[in-house]
């Protein structure tokens, strides 16, 4: 949601601390920050795969992905000149970027939420809240 910020997500976590020390003091509560900035850059090719396998996505698809990644070169500019061109074997492409990190992020929160309990607040059940710096919080009942 527009117009809501970092405060207010602070705001929100703190929240969700108190009131499960309140009422829970008997269970941990889990809280893991991401920074999305760094993130694309930083997947790994061979996880990517195995977790789109994991998710069924079609060997067809998985098999184009590792088309378009499997010759993968960089060079850094800098003053003017060019590096020695490398191979890239993490990080995921601009235009592919979304779709496929949002695949091992709601991946990993699957794993994440099936070891991890969540936390109860009367008839509610919290397993995970996601928030981005442009969204509210999101928490994922059950």
């Amino acid at each position: 949601m527009p117009n809501h910020s970092t405060t207010d997500h602070i705001s929100a976590v703190r929240l969700l601390i108190e009131k499960t020390y309140e009422f829970r003091k008997d269970r941990h509560l889990y809280i893991v920050s991401i920074d999305l900035k760094s993130a694309f850059d930083t997947v790994c090719h061979t996880s990517l795969w195995r977790i789109l396998q994991a998710l069924g996505a079609p060997p067809k698809i998985i098999a184009l992905f590792k088309l378009l990644y499997s010759n993968a070169q960089s060079c850094v500019h800098i003053n003017g000149r060019d590096s020695d061109w490398f191979h890239i074997s993490c990080g995921i492409r601009q235009g592919c970027a979304p779709d496929l990190f949002n695949c091992i992020i709601d991946h990993l929160m699957f794993r994440v939420c099936e070891r991890v309990p969540g936390v109860s607040f009367g008839s509610y059940h919290l397993t995970d809240l996601e928030m981005t710096p442009s969204s509210s919080a999101h928490p994922t009942a059950s």
